[in-house]
């Protein structure tokens, strides 16, 4: 019975490290504001990723009601009352981001290229 008890914590524990880098691995492609402490920005990660509040705290190893103490002062934070005006603030920074990249790429080729590339 301990072995089992056990094995099911190891198991446990090893499934909500792999959720908690899946999602880690947001938190990294969007760049939330940062002032938003790490916990803050794992909670709008979570609802970027469309999981509920139950989903997003069985991810994070928290109890439903932590996560939505979060949500209260993700809103605070970002003078926000609902999580579609989050969800928008961060597409509007990932866009915003994504078009300054290739902004960047593009004056990055024109000058490899030189300005007698056409002749």
């Amino acid at each position: 019975m301990v072995a089992g008890v056990r094995d099911f914590a190891v198991s446990s524990f090893v499934a909500a490290k792999r959720q908690r880098t899946r999602i880690d691995q947001v938190l990294r492609q969007l760049r939330l504001p940062r002032k938003l402490s790490r916990r803050e920005r794992q909670v709008a990660a979570g609802c970027a990723l469309g999981l509920d509040t139950k989903a997003t705290a069985a991810e994070l190893g928290l109890s439903p009601k932590t996560v939505d103490e979060f949500w209260r002062r993700v809103y605070r934070k970002l003078n926000c009352h609902s999580r579609i005006e989050v969800l928008s603030i961060i597409l509007s920074q990932v866009l915003t981001q994504r078009s300054a990249a290739t902004h960047q790429t593009e004056r990055l080729v024109k000058r490899s290229h030189g300005p007698n590339h056409d002749r």
